[in-house]
């Protein structure tokens, strides 16, 4: 009854709930030169940890991945943190006591708005309320000293990085068009 595309996915709700009251089928679609909007996610549940989406897209194009082609460019929310934690954000609301910070490529965060991941690191290092964060899916290349130093020294991050390694080998890597050795 119902296709959306990625662009659209954040409406899906509101979707669905048209699709029951008009009785008809909906099917939107676009390019993935038309994925431009970012759709900031949250779960949590009855769990202690929970997983915060800052980032979404990835501009790697490499040799053997879809990912590009399905999800677009890499993108994110400005001030992103701020609308999640802050105030009566839904981290602090549920009493989510872990974060995992998650993305296609979270280190990628800021590349369309300007900002740094170490930026958004900093400032969710600073939120009272929440006593751990974990980082997700941060390329090899993007992991910088900068972001191990300050997880090294930071209380709430945790010593634990997802890192996505593809191959020991650098000719495969070089093959796959990944962007280190």
């Amino acid at each position: 009854d119902i296709v959306l595309s990625n662009n659209d996915k954040g409406d899906l709700y509101r979707r669905v709930v048209e699709l029951g009251a008009k009785g008809r089928q909906i099917v939107t679609s676009c390019t993935t030169d038309e994925l431009t909007r970012f759709f900031a996610a949250f779960s949590g549940g009855d769990r202690t940890r929970a997983f915060l989406k800052v980032q979404d897209g990835c501009d790697y194009c490499c040799s053997y991945c879809t990912i590009h082609y399905a999800r677009g460019a890499s993108r994110n929310l400005r001030e992103h943190r701020g609308q999640v934690f802050h105030g009566d954000g839904f981290a602090l609301k549920r009493r989510q006591r872990e974060i995992v910070i998650t993305g296609v490529n979270t280190g990628d965060f800021g590349r369309t708005t300007g900002e740094r991941f170490i930026d958004l690191l900093r400032a969710l290092d600073a939120v009272e309320g929440i006593e751990r964060y974990r980082i997700s899916s941060i390329e090899p290349n993007l992991l910088t000293d900068e972001i191990i130093d300050f997880c090294a020294s930071s209380t709430k991050f945790q010593h634990h990085f997802h890192i996505p390694l593809q191959s020991g080998s650098d000719r495969i890597l070089g093959l796959m068009r990944r962007r280190y050795t």
